[in-house]
């Protein structure tokens, strides 16, 4: 029969019947399958077993009764003993309560070690099966909630920094990826997750909170267990990830923890854990600060550029290909030994999700170099349009390639990501119609459109040519250049 069958015709809960063989009290036959095949045999020492306890009999008399090392009538007599001795000690109960109830005492004139001496300790027969037969069990939902939220926090991270280290920027490849990504996560967990419980018994948002598993027996899961185990909580947990249908499981599991029903992942496991003290928040506090910090120290480090401090033009020529192409610029372009733009003739580079908006500004493909003892000082971009009668967009994407390789090269750039980016964004929000000058990083960068026969539409986003004048002309300058 089933485990089911079993579980209905006895009156004993499946957890308890898991635990009564661990402790070695039932020896359930195994299908190829590798489900239990419970016969009346078993069913016959399961309901002995059923009786026993709730007479009293300990698990190791049983396991002895079991074995045949001891009789039934010796254990019994002890156990007679036993809840004559529980009688007489709640005897002594009913006569000092009724003792004190006559006598008329208060709290505060309570002669205590007067009725101590009257009163020896006694306690009552469990008429249930005692709550120690099943396997320990860790219902709260938000513990292992937290514990798996942050497990999948350290995977992902980890999927970043591999990334980092292959010279791909993860944010790219994210965006590029889209759901692949989710499903590398997944593959990166289910590989790592079940091989750690193997060899430690828990997991580093596990440990943080006190948890760990076992097997039944008190030993740790082999590698197959805990990959079977991973695969049913990915079905019943998350749903795998599927959408609608993960949040359907994951509610499902929260009132499972809430209902202290074990997980369906957990049926034959032992999931050990002391109660929860506040330390454990500290704990995860701490390790997610850490994981957070150290991901994005990783992250900042993985986008310098590869050559820092004076630059010679060969250096920069490497910081400029490899900037444009980690961080998603203009990837379809690149810079030769002379350090001028040319085109990538790879068919992979045939296309970009990059528009290129200096199309029309050859002259601003030109980068103007000053140096000084085979060292670069200053970079200057310039150019100029006339007569033209369409929308001009200034190369200032083009402009702003300088930045990533230039001024993050230098000592004096912020080494976090946040505070480089800072610099960007001061880029993008700056005045070019009227001119500006920006000091950061030991560099002042300065740049400027200037119009005759054109209005700005949005901003410095589009050059609008006025219709009413014959001749217009837009020039172009930016620069940037080491402070003195």
């Amino acid at each position: 029969m089933t485990g089911k069958e079993i579980e209905s015709r006895s009156g004993v809960a499946r957890a308890n019947i898991r635990y009564y063989e661990a402790e070695g009290l039932l020896h359930p036959a195994r299908e190829k399958n590798g489900y239990r095949d419970y016969s009346e045999k078993d069913l016959e020492i399961l309901e002995k077993i059923k009786l026993l306890r709730r007479l009293g009999v300990t698990i190791e008399e049983l396991k002895a009764l079991c074995a045949g090392k001891t009789e039934l009538k010796p254990v019994l007599e002890r156990r007679l003993a036993e809840v004559r001795g529980e009688q007489e000690s709640l005897s002594r109960v009913e006569q000092v309560c009724g003792q004190l109830r006559s006598s008329g005492e208060t709290f505060a004139t309570l002669d205590a070690p007067k009725y101590l001496r009257a009163l020896d300790e006694g306690s009552l027969a469990a008429p249930k099966l005692p709550e120690i037969d099943k396997l320990p069990a860790v219902y709260s939902p938000w513990r292992r909630f937290f514990a798996r939220t942050f497990d999948e926090l350290l995977w992902g991270t980890l999927l970043v920094l591999v990334f980092c280290l292959v010279g791909k920027n993860p944010k790219l490849v994210e965006e590029q990826a889209g759901v692949l990504w989710t499903i590398m996560g997944v593959l990166l967990g289910f590989a790592l997750e079940p091989l750690l419980i193997s060899l430690t018994g828990t997991t580093p948002g596990k440990i943080l909170l006190g948890m760990r598993l076992a097997a039944p027996e008190g030993r740790k899961l082999t590698i197959s267990e805990a990959y079977s185990r991973h695969f049913v909580m990915l079905w019943h947990g998350v749903g795998f990830y599927i959408p609608i249908w993960s949040w359907i499981q994951m509610w499902r599991s929260l009132k499972r923890g809430w209902n202290e029903e074990p997980q369906p992942w957990d049926a034959e496991v032992a999931y050990i854990a002391p109660p929860f003290e506040g330390k454990f928040v500290a704990f995860m506090a701490a390790a997610a600060a850490v994981l957070l910090v150290g991901g994005e120290a990783v992250n900042s480090a993985s986008q310098l550029p590869p050559n820092r401090g004076d630059l010679t033009l060969k250096e920069f020529v490497e910081n400029h290909n490899r900037q444009s192409e980690y961080l998603g610029l203009h990837t379809r372009r690149y810079l030769d030994e002379a350090g001028q733009w040319q085109e990538h003739p790879e068919p992979e580079y045939s296309t970009t999700i990059v528009i290129d908006m200096s199309r029309d500004w050859d002259e601003a493909k030109v980068y103007h170099y000053t140096m000084e003892d085979g060292r670069i000082t200053a970079i200057t971009m310039e150019a100029e349009l006339e007569d033209q009668f369409e929308w001009i967009t200034p190369p200032i994407d083009t402009a702003a390639e300088l930045i990533p390789s230039f001024v993050w090269a230098q000592e004096e750039a912020p080494f976090w990501s946040f505070g480089r980016k800072r610099l960007l964004t001061e880029l993008e929000r700056a005045n070019w119609e009227e001119g500006f000058t920006i000091h950061d990083s030991g560099v002042v960068i300065r740049g400027k459109v200037e119009t005759d026969g054109y209005n700005f539409g949005n901003g410095w986003d589009w050059a609008i040519p006025d219709d009413t004048r014959t001749e217009n002309k837009i020039a172009f300058h930016f620069s940037v250049e080491l402070e003195e």
